[in-house]
């Protein structure tokens, strides 16, 4: 594929990764930058893809014939295309630029993986960062949103292939979409940086440095705390991460407790060979029978937490809630109901002036929420996350759901 020569004295990044890597707090991590904007998935290599092809046609040059089964041609891409192709891309990203007041732009999109090839040759000058996150966490993460369903995060495809075996069918996702990041980042070396969700969440002070050296960005010493201190906007992606509080690395190595029995050995290889390639231990017949090995030396695992013995009364708890909510637009009212207490109930009032606690039950509600007081406490101290908690059956949540999850929302 031709390349097209036009440089940008502000580069993009593209973020590549496959599902359930981390690449959500990447973007808010990069997106805190005051340097760069980093929005919700854009699919700028989808769009550069269709583009391509209608300007192609437009301009009167051949390209690949639609459907499951193409010409076996050359495909190349005359530079003119790829000149319109950056251009109508530039166009959108610069309203978006506009209207959040940075002069750069990085696109953290999943399906950008499988365009590669156009999106270099439509910005050469573009820095990429490659993301990886170990093969059997992004198969316990992709389990765990999967309760429901394997569409939402683009494992359909896999699963369908092996309905015998899910967890073989996401060590196959794994693996496809690694490969693909791992060939473009060794091919590329002077515009592609490895990136270990691991190391990110792990140890961000000594991470990030780096990483804006290599991204041209300027130092910031603060980054690693602000990230959830100012605003992202919200849209496709991780919605987990819009209740965060902070950088988390309590689900690292929860992979380690999918048994490597579920594993055939062409899984194992397969799996094995990429692991090794990017520094990470290797999957054995022990796999499941020990800490997991993603943990450095001295951090503890995310069962190894003994259980709070202190109860906070749920008064305190609930008003540092209501510090920490989102004002509504709407006066509202949700009941709180603590496993502990039996049927006591509590009530938070909001308005979009004042978030007021009530230990009482005389007025209608627009939602109810049932937890036990240790999970409330986790939730306003940071530890724990409310869609993980939804998920897991540990918040139960009656009525306005969409109330509930906007004042939980940062």
């Amino acid at each position: 594929m031709t390349t097209m020569q036009s440089q940008s004295p502000s580069p993009p990044v593209f973020i590549l990764c496959c599902a359930r890597s981390g690449s959500t707090l990447l973007r808010y991590v990069l997106d805190a930058h005051p340097d760069l904007a980093c929005p919700p998935e854009m699919h700028l290599g989808r769009l550069c893809e269709d583009l391509r092809w209608s300007i192609s046609l437009a301009l009167g040059y051949e390209v690949s014939a639609p459907g499951p089964i193409r010409m076996e041609i050359e495909q190349v891409t005359p530079p003119q295309v790829l000149e319109k192709c950056r251009s109508a891309i530039e166009a959108i990203m610069a309203d978006y630029l506009q209207r959040v007041g940075k002069q750069r732009w990085c696109d953290k999109s999943v399906v950008n993986i499988d365009h590669l090839p156009l999106l270099h040759a439509a910005f050469p000058d573009a820095k990429f960062v490659c993301l990886y996150r170990n093969c059997m966490d992004v198969v316990h993460s992709g389990l765990e949103v999967s309760r429901l369903g394997f569409s939402a995060y683009g494992f359909s495809s896999h699963v369908a292939k092996r309905l015998d075996n899910t967890v073989g069918a996401l060590v196959d996702y794994w693996c496809d979409n690694g490969e693909k990041i791992h060939a473009f980042e060794q091919a590329n070396p002077a515009s592609a940086y490895r990136l270990r969700y691991e190391d990110l969440v792990l140890d961000p002070v000594a991470t990030l440095p780096p990483l804006l050296e290599f991204l041209g960005l300027r130092e910031d010493p603060g980054l690693a705390d602000r990230v959830f201190k100012v605003p992202h906007q919200h849209g496709p992606g991780d919605t987990n991460i819009a209740y965060a509080r902070k950088i988390d690395s309590g689900s690292i190595g929860k992979g380690s407790t999918i048994s490597a029995r579920q594993l055939s050995a062409r899984d194992m290889d397969r799996a094995n060979a990429l692991l090794g390639d990017l520094g990470y231990a290797l999957i054995d017949k022990n796999w499941d029978s020990q800490p997991s090995p993603y943990l450095r030396p001295g951090a503890s695992s995310p069962t190894d937490a003994a259980p709070d013995a202190t109860i906070m009364p749920p008064a305190i708890a609930l008003q540092m809630l209501g510090d920490m909510v989102n004002r509504c637009d709407t006066h509202a009212r949700i009941r709180f109901v603590f496993d502990e207490l039996g049927d006591e109930p509590w009530s938070m009032t909001v308005s979009p002036d004042a978030v007021s606690v009530q230990n009482d039950d005389a007025a209608p509600v627009e939602a109810e929420v049932r937890m036990a007081l240790p999970t409330l406490r986790a939730i306003v101290e940071g530890e724990a996350n409310p869609v993980k908690l939804l998920r897991s059956g540990e918040l139960r949540i009656s009525g306005d759901l969409d109330l509930v999850r906007r004042i939980f929302q940062a």
